[in-house]
């Protein structure tokens, strides 16, 4: 199935692709278009060999595209087309492209098992690490962060905000980053996030207050609400050879499973 890839169209050569691709689709009929149980719509325009000749420089031009989802598929991909490389069906993968200004991506947000901790234990603990961050108190029925750099936490006795140092906003760390290292690490000595039982993850498919609804109502768990990370920082992680951490982005759009397939055999 194919990875989805966005590419940035802030400048000409996405801008001119993105542009291609909208004054054709407006011009033809779709091949496929049709609605999914849950309510997705998928609209389909087959580009037939010779009708895409002015497309094809336009896509060349862009000087990056960037694997937002199917890091899985690429990497498996990647080891068959090494295994066999005399194979050209295995030399290849499909590619959703996407122009950034339309990929959404939504928070995985972080669901701890605490030891019980009251209010004042809470901001004890964010005292602890005030080298890195400010805290207040908010009303539970705040909304969400409204922009990166800022954590909101949820227990079922009280809500606070944090936000993080400024010389640890321009580092290039996303938000995810931040709360593993100076907040699960330093404190509940979380050092893999990945396999500790303390912590689960919570898709941002909910909005915030279904997110507290479902999670920090639960005497010794807290919410943690991220804001989503950014395309930019999606791409400035890549450029810089960086990697982001385990379950930071729920990307959307997502294809309906089985609609277009890549035979390899």
């Amino acid at each position: 199935e194919p990875v989805l890839c966005m590419y940035p169209d802030g400048d000409a050569q996405g801008t001119d692709a993105a542009t291609w691709l909208e004054a054709w689709t407006a011009a033809h009929r779709p091949d496929m278009d049709f609605s999914t149980t849950d309510r997705i719509r998928h609209t389909v325009w087959l580009v037939r060999a010779g009708e895409a000749s002015d497309l094809e420089p336009l896509l060349n031009a862009i000087p990056a595209m960037y694997l937002a989802d199917g890091h899985h598929r690429i990497a498996s991909s990647l080891r068959l087309a090494e295994k066999y490389p005399d194979a050209p069906s295995k030399q290849h993968v499909l590619a959703y492209a996407v122009p950034a200004s339309q990929l959404a991506i939504r928070p995985y947000h972080r669901v701890l098992r605490h030891p019980g901790w009251d209010v004042g234990r809470w901001e004890e603990a964010f005292d602890t690490v005030s080298d890195c961050l400010s805290w207040q108190r908010i009303d539970g029925g705040a909304p969400a962060p409204s922009s990166v750099g800022h954590v909101h936490v949820h227990t079922a006795e009280q809500s606070w905000a944090l936000a993080w140092n400024e010389g640890l906003q321009t580092a290039g760390a996303v938000d995810a980053d931040l709360l593993q290292e100076h907040l699960f690490q330093r404190i509940f000595g979380i050092s893999d996030a990945r396999k500790d039982p303390r912590l689960k993850y919570a898709p941002g498919t909910l909005d915030s207050a279904g997110l507290k609804a479902e999670y920090a109502g639960q005497p010794g768990q807290a919410l943690f609400e991220l804001h989503s990370v950014t395309p930019e920082q999606l791409m400035h992680t890549s450029d810089r050879g960086g990697f982001l951490p385990p379950k930071s982005t729920w990307i959307e759009p997502k294809l309906r499973s089985g609609l277009f397939i890549h035979e390899i055999q």
